[in-house]
């Protein structure tokens, strides 16, 4: 009798656990629309805005639990280059992000939308919610093209070259900043282009093709005119030098944190790092070198003599050819070699002097 009894309990204990699973798994099934989910109200699927115009930026999040983050940013596909970003705590199951934004292109570019958040239930999405397509403004497009050689041959990252006191090295990086980008009129009158831009052109030197290529920046929007010489400057005015990438969002040129000095109290005006070999026992390159030049002493500026015309009609282009020659970024004018070794790294401001060496190099290697 006693088992018969217990029969009857287990079999009604399996019964009830059954039925809780099946009530459970109806449960989940009946709230999958409450898993964490993100809408693209605005802008539509693959609209095309203009250079400049204003771009709205509806999303919408939603959760069971309370969203404690979120952000969203629009990146350029082309330049891979977050050029928005938004990023706020909350403590709501329903949040709407509604903004616009203002964004500015050379040429025909592909935006995506990419979005992140994370519930009070550890739940996280990240994808992109929409993309759209951002044209150039109207008018005559110029082109400047950065040609980096070294010894006579295109730079190529990661290749060993030699130094010129003989030692094996290679390049990993070089980036810089470009300010007051305009041109000179024949009149006498001056059109800027661009006050302010970060050159990535490490990525342009990662294989034999695109070294080819070499690295392109482009303007639109250019009037007709007859013009005589490009101007620019490798560095950063000194009244915007002066501020600091907290008062910029990260997508901003200036937003860039990890190019800042707070002990220089400057940006990084150009970086050039790479990696030598100072022992010749040991055949590995084991020195890291990371020549970075910033201070209002580096400060620069271009000017290259160059003459063409663009006519009123639209849509001409000009490509202005910039040769880099690195060699001469180690050599100076009367021939004295910047002493590598001793000073592989510029980390600090008893360095200013290499800096000014150096920057006086790199201005003197651009082919005027």
């Amino acid at each position: 009798m006693h088992r018969i009894i217990h029969f009857i309990v287990v079999i009604s204990f399996l019964s009830i656990c059954a039925f809780s699973l099946h009530s459970c798994k109806d449960d989940d099934q009946g709230n999958g629309n409450c898993a964490l989910q993100v809408e693209a109200l605005l802008p539509l699927e693959e609209q095309v805005y203009a250079s400049g115009e204003q771009i709205p930026l509806n999303i919408e999040f939603s959760a069971c639990s309370p969203i404690q983050s979120y952000l969203v940013s629009v990146r350029n596909k082309k330049t891979n280059r977050l050029v928005f970003i938004l990023s706020e705590f909350a403590n709501e199951s329903i949040i709407e992000v509604d903004t616009s934004v203002i964004l500015e292109v050379n040429e025909l570019s592909e935006m995506d939308i990419e979005v992140r958040a994370e519930d009070s239930e550890g739940n996280q999405i990240e994808e992109v919610a929409q993309s759209f397509d951002l044209t150039p403004p109207r008018g005559n497009v110029m082109s400047l093209r950065f040609n980096l050689f070294y010894e006579g041959e295109r730079l190529l990252m990661n290749q060993d070259y030699t130094y010129p006191t003989g030692e094996t090295f290679e390049f990993s990086r070089f980036d810089m900043y470009m300010s007051d980008l305009s041109l000179q009129n024949i009149d006498g009158s001056e059109i800027l282009l661009s006050d302010l831009d970060y050159l990535i052109m490490t990525d342009a030197y990662r294989d034999v093709d695109s070294a080819q290529e070499g690295f392109v920046y482009k303007t639109a929007g250019i009037p007709a005119g007859n013009f005589e010489s490009v101007k620019f400057n490798i560095g950063i005015p000194p009244d915007l030098n002066e501020t600091t990438p907290s008062s910029y969002p990260v997508s901003h040129p200036l937003g860039r944190a990890g190019d800042y000095w707070s002990g220089w109290e400057s940006y990084i005006f150009a970086s050039i790092e790479g990696r030598i070999n100072v022992d010749v026992s040991n055949p590995d390159l084991e020195q890291g070198i990371a020549l970075h030049l910033g201070s209002n002493n580096a400060f620069q500026s271009i000017e290259l003599e160059e003459a063409f015309t663009f006519s009123d009609e639209e849509g001409e282009s000009q490509v202005i050819n910039i040769d880099v020659n690195l060699e001469d970024l180690f050599i100076n004018e009367n021939g004295d070699i910047y002493d590598i070794v001793t000073v592989p790294q510029t980390h600090s401001l008893i360095h200013i002097p290499q800096v000014m060496v150096l920057s006086n190099n790199l201005k003197n290697s651009i082919n005027k």
